[in-house]
C-alpha cells in the first residue's frame, strides 16, 4: 500500500459474531472521524432470540486437511467445517450513536461431498450469493435490531 495514500482508518478482525462462521470472525473499519463499519456480524447489537439476523455473512463448506488448520480432523470426511467467504456491510455507528443497518437475502445452494465408491455423498449447503434486500436509516445504535419495512412487493400492483 501507498502510505501517500492511506486514508488513516483502522482495520480489525474481530471474533464473537454468531455468523455460521468456525471461528466467528467479522470485521470492523473505523475512519480518521471515528465512525465505525461493521462487516459480516449478522445479528445486530440488542438481538434477541427470534429477531431478525441480517444475513451478511456468506458461508462454504471448508476442508482442513493439514494438522494447524481450522476444520482439520483425523479423517478428511470429518475434516469440514463452514467458512465465511464475504462479509458484507451490515452496521455503521457515527460518533454520536447514530446508526444505519444494511439487510441481505442469500441465494443457498448444496453440493454433494465425500462421495463413496456407492455412489452416495454428504449433501453440504452453501451461500451461493445474495443480493442487498434493504437498509435502514436514522436510528439509534441501540434500537437497530429490526430489518426494515418492505416499500414494495413483486406482487403489488399500481393504477396507471
Amino acid at each position: 500500500m501507498d502510505p501517500g495514500r492511506d486514508d488513516g482508518s483502522k482495520v480489525e478482525l474481530l471474533k464473537g459474531a454468531a455468523n455460521g462462521d468456525k471461528e466467528k470472525e467479522y470485521w470492523r473499519v473505523t475512519n480518521e472521524e471515528g465512525v465505525q463499519y461493521y462487516f459480516g456480524m449478522d445479528r445486530l447489537p440488542g438481538w434477541a432470540s427470534g429477531k431478525a439476523e441480517t444475513n451478511s455473512a456468506w458461508s462454504v463448506p471448508v476442508y482442513g486437511n493439514h494438522p494447524n488448520e481450522p476444520c482439520h480432523q483425523a479423517s478428511y470426511a470429518n475434516s469440514v467445517c463452514d467458512q465465511v467467504y464475504r462479509w458484507n456491510l451490515d452496521y455503521v455507528v457515527d460518533l454520536r450513536g447514530n446508526a444505519m443497518t444494511y439487510w441481505y437475502g442469500k441465494e443457498r445452494n448444496h453440493y454433494g461431498s465425500n462421495v463413496t465408491r456407492e455412489g452416495k455423498s454428504t449433501n453440504r449447503a452453501y451461500d451461493r450469493g445474495g443480493w442487498l434486500s434493504g437498509s435502514r436509516t436514522a436510528c439509534a445504535a441501540t434500537t437497530c435490531s429490526r430489518p426494515p419495512r418492505p416499500r414494495w412487493s413483486s406482487t403489488s400492483t399500481s393504477a396507471a
